[in-house]
């Protein structure tokens, strides 16, 4: 706190000071968003009792839109794998650290290695700052949600040429 001495008032006693206190400014607010959820390296793998599925990476980016800037906090990568379903831990270490990002910066994640043994789309939400442990000005688009489709052909036991992938279908974006 800054503090600025003055010269005794009229009225005052001459061994008086007045000290008026400068208000330090509010600093602006962080906006924590998931800003892209990708699938890479999609290829079919085969379960130990010979069922073939889909197996990939997904790969989150996490932007601080806001115009402070955002302290480190954890990502949370869930998965829903049918209707009706709840969502819930995608992975066993589905939770990733989020540097602290300055405002328009983003950072993408480390990929998680995920599977489609289910059968059926697969939905992933990534939730950013998933212990609200960072001050932002709207904390209701820190999720994202997208659909994992398998790649047009089903998965044979060969490798898939060069260039196949899967395909992502945004199920709900935060707005931009």
């Amino acid at each position: 706190m800054r503090a600025a001495l003055f010269r005794p008032l009229s009225g005052m006693c001459a061994g008086a000071v007045l000290l008026l206190a400068a208000a330090a400014a509010p600093r602006p607010p962080a906006d924590l968003i998931v800003s892209r959820i990708a699938f890479a390296e999609v290829r079919p793998e085969t379960d130990a009792s010979g069922r073939l599925f889909w197996s990939f990476d997904v790969v989150v980016t996490v932007r601080n839109q806001g115009r402070g800037d955002a302290a480190a906090s954890r990502l949370l990568l869930e998965r829903n794998s049918g209707p009706g379903g709840v969502f819930q831990p995608a992975c066993p270490d589905c939770t990733a650290g989020v540097p602290a990002l300055a405002a328009g910066a983003e950072a993408v994640l480390p990929p998680r290695r995920i599977d489609n043994s289910g059968g059926a789309p697969v939905k992933f939400r990534a939730t950013a700052d998933v212990s609200g442990s960072v001050a932002e000005s709207d904390k209701t688009n820190n999720s994202s949600t997208m659909e994992f489709s398998a790649p047009d052909a089903p998965p044979v036991r060969k490798a898939p040429g060069p260039g196949r992938s899967g395909t992502a279908r945004p199920v709900s974006r935060p707005a931009f």
